[in-house]
């Protein structure tokens, strides 16, 4: 269960470029960046928790990194969506 939680995010930004290559070229571009620097920051806040773990509540960062995930696939996706309906 721990590690859907984890790789939801990931099935989310695939979803979102999905509904982006429906939009504007500018907009699949877009979107495509911020996957790109979402999967970026992601991996490196986890390689930095792996690599330096917290001494007291090690499970917090890898529960929060994809509550902020999501969020930002939100955001995400309502871009795209805005995009697609233009067109």
């Amino acid at each position: 269960m721990f590690a859907v939680w984890v790789v939801a995010p990931s099935v989310g930004v695939l979803g979102v470029l999905r509904v982006a290559e429906r939009g504007s070229t500018q907009a699949a571009t877009i979107v495509q960046t911020m996957a790109i620097i979402l999967s970026c920051a992601a991996l490196g806040l986890y390689a930095a928790f792996a690599l330096h773990p917290l001494v007291r509540n090690a499970a917090a960062p890898f529960l929060l990194v994809p509550v902020c995930s999501w969020v930002a696939v939100a955001g995400m996706f309502l871009y795209a969506r805005g995009n697609s309906a233009r067109i």
